[in-house]
C-alpha cells in the first residue's frame, strides 16, 4: 500500500521492442526504486528440444541481440535438441551457456550443427555436440569461437568435427570422441 512519502508522484513506463522477440521494460518512480530495468526475456531461454518455434534454440538465436547469453531451462537438461532443418546460424555475437553438471546435447545427423560467419564472436560453454553430418562437420567456423568444457561426439570417424577457417580458443575440458 502507498502512504505518506511512498505516494507515487510520477511514473514512467516504457516498452522498447528490440526485435520481434525481445522486449526491454522500464519503470521509474519518484523514489527511483525501479529504474531502467532490463528484464531477462523469456526468448533468451531455450525451453524445449524443438528445431524451430518458440522456446527453441534456433528462435533464441534469432531473438538475441549482440552480447546476449542464451541459457537452457531445466526442461532441456539431459535431453537432446535435434537440428534437422538447417545448421544453426549466428547473426549476432552471443553466448550459449549451461551450468556445469546440467547436461545439454545438441545433435544433427543431416546438416552441420552450427555455422559461425566471419565477424561473429561466439562463446559456447558446457554443451555437448553430437555430429553425424556425412558431408562436412559439426561446426563450421569462419568467425571467432570460444569453446569451454565442450564435448563433441561423432558417429563418422572420417569426418572432422570442426571445420575452422577462423579463430578458436579452447578452455577447460574440450574433447571429441567417436561413437558407434
Amino acid at each position: 500500500s502507498l502512504n505518506g512519502s511512498d505516494t507515487l508522484q510520477r511514473a514512467y513506463e516504457g516498452v522498447e521492442f528490440i526485435n520481434n522477440h525481445y522486449v526491454k521494460l522500464c519503470v521509474d518512480n519518484v523514489n527511483g526504486r525501479l529504474s531502467g530495468i532490463d528484464l531477462d526475456s523469456i526468448a533468451l531461454w531455450v525451453r524445449n528440444t524443438n528445431d524451430t518455434g518458440a522456446g527453441s534454440l534456433r528462435n533464441g538465436l534469432l531473438a538475441a541481440t549482440d552480447g546476449d547469453t542464451l541459457h537452457f531451462k531445466s526442461d532441456v537438461v539431459n535431453d537432446t535438441i535435434q537440428i534437422v532443418s538447417s545448421a544453426l546460424s549466428f547473426i549476432r555475437n552471443v553466448h550459449l551457456v549451461q551450468p556445469s553438471g546440467q547436461e545439454v546435447f545438441v545433435k544433427s545427423l543431416t546438416t552441420n550443427i552450427m555455422t559461425i560467419p566471419a565477424g561473429r564472436n561466439i562463446h559456447l560453454k558446457n554443451i555437448n555436440l553430437i555430429c553425424g553430418n556425412a558431408t562436412d562437420s559439426g561446426i563450421v567456423n569462419e568467425g571467432t569461437l570460444s569453446m569451454e568444457n565442450i564435448l563433441m561426439f561423432s558417429g563418422l570417424p572420417a569426418n572432422r568435427m570442426i571445420h575452422n577457417k577462423g579463430q578458436i580458443t579452447f578452455r577447460g575440458l574440450c574433447m571429441s570422441t567417436i561413437s558407434d
